[in-house]
């Protein structure tokens, strides 16, 4: 919850910097490969075993990809692909994930998995596939 805070902060001081507005703040460019290096070394970081231990490695993860994308913000704005992944397939793979998690208890008191399991089960990949191919096709835009 610290980290979160003092993300938002940095943002806040980052908006007041440049004049109290955010309008400006695709002009900026952030090119310090030290928000890489910080971006990578939080994907190694140890967790705790349990639910405090998934729920940090959200937060981490989070942190890091949002680290290795601020080294360069602006290159990304108008790439097509990052724009489709960031918008449109994340949030849909992320509410499948959601409804399929909160589903899967009652699918699996049943007898054979019904055939709504499986398709949210194929839809739920295929949109995690779509958003491993639009990473994949962000340095080619």
């Amino acid at each position: 919850m610290i980290l979160l805070i003092a993300v938002i902060a940095l943002a806040l001081a980052l908006g007041l910097l440049l004049d109290g507005s955010l309008r400006r703040f695709e002009d900026l460019r952030l090119r310090w490969w030290g928000l890489v290096i910080a971006g990578l070394a939080a994907q190694f970081v140890p967790l705790p075993n349990g639910r405090a231990g998934a729920d940090l490695a959200v937060r981490i993860v989070v942190l890091g990809g949002f680290l290795l994308f601020s080294s360069a913000a602006s290159t990304f704005l108008e790439n097509t692909p990052f724009i489709w992944k960031l918008v449109h397939f994340v949030p849909c793979a992320l509410l499948t994930h959601i409804v399929v998690q909160v589903k899967a208890p009652a699918w699996g008191r049943q007898e054979s998995t019904p055939p709504v399991a499986k398709l949210a089960a194929v839809l739920e990949v295929s949109l995690w596939l779509c958003v491993a191919t639009a990473a994949v096709l962000i340095p080619a835009f």
